[in-house]
């Protein structure tokens, strides 16, 4: 196994693709990192989020059924909104979800009725 160097990692969330490729993503005082499989590049790409303290990536369906529609997301709060990226657009396209003021993203996954959830705290 290949110990990666995360300097100042807060927090760290992994996940991996249909195609068995890591996903990872830490969080830091200032900002998140999110080293991910990029197609285009043939190989692992850093990205870089400024003001993301709480992110997470999640595979959104695990079930070999829906493999060819399953999809990595990056979930996170930024200025009280609840933001996803997905891996089919190299996660360039924001999508905000909804208004999530004083909120920050602790856990996401699939839930017992096979749907994504997302679970958010209070900011102390």
């Amino acid at each position: 196994m290949q110990e990666l160097p995360l300097p100042g990692a807060t927090r760290i969330s992994a996940c991996y693709d249909q195609n068995g490729r890591r996903h990872l993503v830490y969080n830091t005082a200032a900002s998140c990192f999110f080293r991910w499989y990029d197609s285009q590049a043939g190989g692992m790409v850093p990205t870089e989020y400024a003001g993301v303290l709480d992110a997470q990536c999640i595979l959104d369906d695990p079930r070999q059924y829906w493999s060819a529609s399953s999809d990595v997301l990056l979930i996170y709060t930024l200025a009280g909104v609840l933001n996803v990226r997905e891996q089919r657009d190299r996660f360039g396209v924001v999508r905000v979800s909804k208004a999530a003021p004083g909120l920050k993203v602790i856990a996401a996954g699939m839930n017992n009725a096979n749907r994504l959830q997302v679970e958010c705290i209070p900011v102390a």
